[in-house]
């Protein structure tokens, strides 16, 4: 209920989407609640975009979820994304964004 409330008196909406076929699963149900909202509360709400994260370009995974992703929400889709630094020790790990060759630049974050 929280979340219906807050996309219905917002104006935009950032989507994260982490890197794994679960939340490529979801994804479409997310896509059905934002159509719901426009259609009940809110005709003005716009996806700004997705935001990829936990991303680790040597993964076999992250490539085929992000070319998955790019064939259904290329329009929306960032070209920078989060990528995480060491994945064996997550309290010390490091956050920081990456940017597609095509990007035009991002501040980098640690």
């Amino acid at each position: 209920m929280l979340t219906v409330k807050a996309l219905s008196i917002s104006d935009g909406v950032v989507i994260p989407m982490q890197c794994e076929f679960y939340s490529l699963e979801g994804m479409s149900q997310l896509m059905n609640t934002v159509k719901k909202i426009r259609q009940l509360y809110n005709p003005n709400l716009q996806i700004v975009g997705m935001l990829l994260t936990m991303y680790n370009g040597r993964l076999t995974l992250t490539g085929q979820v992000v070319a998955e992703l790019k064939k259904y929400y290329e329009d929306i889709l960032f070209k920078a994304f989060l990528e995480i630094g060491r994945i064996r020790f997550p309290l010390w790990s490091s956050l920081y964004f990456s940017v597609l060759p095509d990007a035009i630049s991002v501040s980098a974050i640690s």
